[in-house]
């Protein structure tokens, strides 16, 4: 029986979010690898990959942010040390 790609999708769409909600859910739960990570000496609950991807490019980020001509002076960005 061949499913056709409106029916994958489909599928993707519904049970993508939830499936990758139980997978994260189930790694902690498992490894306990969450509970000593720390982000500028505080606890958080976030993958180290993507916490790893914020940090290489946020400098890009704000360099283009500098760069523009019209920056919103409501954005706070905590600086290193």
């Amino acid at each position: 029986m061949f499913m056709t790609e409106a029916v994958k999708e489909f599928g993707r769409r519904i049970f993508g979010p939830v499936m990758h909600r139980w997978f994260f859910t189930d790694l902690i739960r498992r490894t306990d690898n969450f509970d000593s990570i720390k982000w500028l000496g505080h606890p958080i609950w976030k993958n180290v990959l993507d916490l790893w991807i914020i940090q290489e490019t946020t400098p890009a980020i704000l360099k283009s942010m500098k760069s523009a001509r019209h920056v919103s002076s409501s954005v706070t960005i905590p600086k290193d040390g």
